[in-house]
């Protein structure tokens, strides 16, 4: 493959050893928020109506990041032009901000490995997630990866930045939900695991990582919840480039834990336990951290400042105040945590209590009562409305006598007269309800967006409408994930039931409700050990994965011999098995060597082995030499050469010329191969074996002997020079 060129986006002219730079993800990579996010990125979703991207570059400016990457692909020609419209777009902004957009992005993988092809950064940075709110200071984590990497250039690879929060803390999302070990002395990372919404009470733990750790500070976490923020090394996105298999940051945190013992790379984790930080990774956290910013919790980011501007505005104490405001950016800040924008009228008899986003250019009729709600720009809200609970974005429209509790509304979304919205829906960009109709709970209604132009699609005829379900002049259509639905009402209570867990997530007390396995009293006799034969069962499954990654490297190996296919290629295919098949860099050397000795013998028709085995072997050689970079490596390999050679007569009788051969080539080091045949044995002999471990050794003993007189000469030259 030709060599592409590399270099940084325009803008990224600093000089990188005295600037702080980050790279935001501004996409999930999922379908977690549709329909919402259909028109809508999740990085402009409204918080307290100011769009989410705001609060995450703001926190990163504020920690003196000066340049940051911002990669998009969903929805992305929105951000950019949001970018290209802000403050971050200014000449003046000390915070430089570049867009990368590309529409080949579906996964974090591919952002990294874009990274490394542009090769944007040669020292460390910041890899943050787009749904990120935080006011938590930077400077000790990156302290403390610089002092790791001041020690070991090349073993820190990343600091994971968690934060210490109880396992019942609101702010938690079950979706999130992780168990990390670690060595408490050194806060390296020696087990991660991301449980999500499982419904088991128990998490597997490889006994192998506890056997083979020797610190004395071994511990359990499961009060830490990851934000979404890492300090990363320059190496990481090349790792990224190196593994094809690695999509998912939790896909890159498992495989450099599976090969630390050869590789020597190490992942460490910061605890932050004061200061705020959490991800809107489901609506149920949209409405946390939304509660959150309004509560003053997580300041400088509360409402009435206007960090876009960076400007501050009055607070009042009454309805009189609000015809103060100077500047349509700016909140008045009223008793109870109450934020009025330049609204434009709010009617007789109508109160606004706890917890309230009013929004700029809102107009609220007669006898309304608001609470605990956001309350977007442009909005109308007839008489006689009642919203609790609730988020309304820019230009809906809620006409007289409605109820709305605990939903969603998108932009421009109209509630005709007398319509009930009950707890749980959502309804997307331009959907009309009512008149006179109540919605189930968890009902979520959508218009179809066509993917490539985000308007509305053509296929949405009236007769695709269920007046029943959204009213005479409503206008959209039941959203489910299930696919093919019907529109009889069975079927849709089993959309709705899934919307809502899909959707909205739950808190992890809500699926400990749901799942009542998570209980103590339930699990109790579960957290026992295990003595019924279920440990016999994880070997026999991880001695299959073993047999059917060899057969894999086989036939991959083989492949790539008959069709001369680049060693480079065949590294990818033989990770991406790795990976799959979740065995250790020890399988990995032992299967390849393993396989590359049956080759062989296949090829050589009844010939000399030794012949077709050299071709082989020197074809493979970058293979060899990019797994067996250690001592330890390499003594695995020689190991499996034994086992090889005590049941197979061709090979034994030629070992002097296979181990030559690998050490000429530098395959295996003069040390190791010393090493090897001084010590024991540590293969298992097998029952069809005609000769022993120490047969062997002594078969190879004129080859001992030469490699030991060349050392010795070697030695007798170094010190007369």
């Amino acid at each position: 493959m030709p060599s592409t060129k590399k270099g940084k986006p325009q803008g990224g002219t600093f000089e990188q050893e005295n600037v702080l730079q980050a790279v935001v993800v501004a996409d999930r990579f999922d379908e977690k928020f549709q329909p919402l996010s259909d028109d809508i990125p999740l990085a402009l979703f409204p918080l307290a109506n100011k769009p989410l991207l705001d609060y995450t570059l703001d926190f990163l400016s504020s920690n003196g990041v000066q340049q940051i990457y911002v990669y998009c692909c969903h929805c992305s020609g929105l951000i950019k032009d949001y970018i290209a419209n802000s403050k971050w777009g200014a000449k003046s902004s000390q915070c430089r901000v570049t867009p990368i957009v590309s529409s080949d992005f579906t996964s974090l993988g591919d952002v990294l490995r874009d990274i490394d092809q542009k090769s944007l950064f040669e020292t460390d940075f910041l890899l943050v997630a787009g749904d990120l709110i935080s006011n938590m200071s930077l400077q000790q984590a990156l302290t403390e990866h610089r002092d790791r990497r001041t020690k070991d250039k090349n073993k820190p690879l990343m600091t994971l930045i968690l934060r210490s929060c109880p396992p019942t803390h609101e702010m938690r999302s079950a979706d999130d939900d992780i168990v990390v070990a670690l060595d408490s002395h050194t806060q390296q990372v020696l087990y991660y695991q991301k449980i999500g919404l499982t419904r088991k009470p128990k998490f597997e733990f490889p006994l192998k990582t506890l056997l083979q750790n020797t610190c004395s500070n071994f511990e359990f976490r499961y009060d830490l919840s990851d934000e979404g923020v890492a300090v990363c090394s320059p190496q990481v996105p090349q790792l990224f480039t190196d593994n094809f298999d690695y999509q998912t940051k939790e896909d890159f945190i498992k495989g450099i834990l599976i090969n630390e013992e050869f590789l020597g790379n190490q992942i460490h984790i910061h605890t932050i336990k004061r200061d705020f930080a959490a991800r809107i990774s489901t609506l149920h956290m949209y409405d946390t951290i939304s509660k959150a910013v309004t509560s003053r919790w997580i300041y400088p980011y509360v409402p009435d400042n206007d960090f876009e501007s960076g400007e501050n505005s009055v607070s009042g104490k009454n309805k009189k105040d609000i015809t103060l405001a100077s500047s349509p950016k700016l909140y008045h800040h009223l008793r109870r945590n109450v934020y009025i924008g330049s609204i434009k009228s709010l009617g007789k008899d109508s109160s606004i209590e706890d917890n309230c986003v009013i929004g700029h250019d809102t107009i609220i009729g007669n006898n309304c009562r608001i609470r605990n709600s956001v309350i977007g720009n442009g909005c109308v809200i007839g008489d006689d409305v009642s919203i609790k609970d609730s988020y309304l974005w820019s230009g809906v429209t809620v006409k007289d006598k409605c109820t709305i509790d605990k939903s969603i509304l998108s932009n421009n979304s109209i509630i005709h007269e007398n319509t009930k919205i009950p707890s749980g829906c959502v309804l997307a960009t331009k959907v009309e309800i009512g008149p006179n109709i109540t919605l189930k709970e968890d009902t979520v209604i959508h218009i179809e967006i066509d993917d490539e132009t985000f308007a509305e699609g053509e296929n949405m005829q009236k007769k695709d409408i269920n007046p029943s379900l959204v009213g005479e002049r409503g206008r959209g259509i039941l959203w489910s994930r299930v696919e093919d639905i019907d529109s009889d009402m069975e079927d849709e209570d089993v959309g709705m039931e899934l919307n809502r867990e899909g959707i909205w997530g739950m808190s992890l007390t809500e699926r400990d409700k749901m799942f009542p396995t998570y209980s103590d009293a339930e699990s109790s006799e579960d957290d026992d050990i295990s003595t019924d034969g279920s440990d016999m069962e994880d070997y026999e499954n991880e001695e299959n994965s073993i047999t059917l990654f060899f057969k894999e490297v086989k036939d991959s190996l083989s492949r790539g011999i008959e069709e001369s296919i680049k060693c480079d290629n065949l590294i990818l295919e033989i990770n991406s098995s790795k990976y799959a098949y979740n065995v250790t860099i020890q399988d990995v050397i032992r299967n390849v060597t393993k396989a590359t000795f049956e080759i062989s013998y296949l090829r050589c028709n009844g010939a000399p082995f030794f012949p077709a085995l050299k071709k082989v072997l020197l074809y493979m050689s970058p293979v060899f030499m990019n797994y067996n970079k250690t001592s330890q490596s390499q003594m695995e390999c020689i190991n499996e050469i034994e086992q090889y050679c005590l049941c197979n007569k061709h090979a034994y009788d030629c070992l002097i010329k296979i181990l030559m051969l690998l050490y000429e080539n530098d395959i295996l080091a003069e040390e190791v191969i010393l090493s090897w045949h001084k010590n024991p044995s540590t293969v298992q002999t097998s029952e069809v074996s005609d000769v022993t471990p120490n047969q062997l050794r002594k078969s190879v003993t004129k080859f001992i002997d030469w490699l030991q007189e060349a050392e010795e000469e070697s030695s007798s030259e170094d010190d007369s020079s």
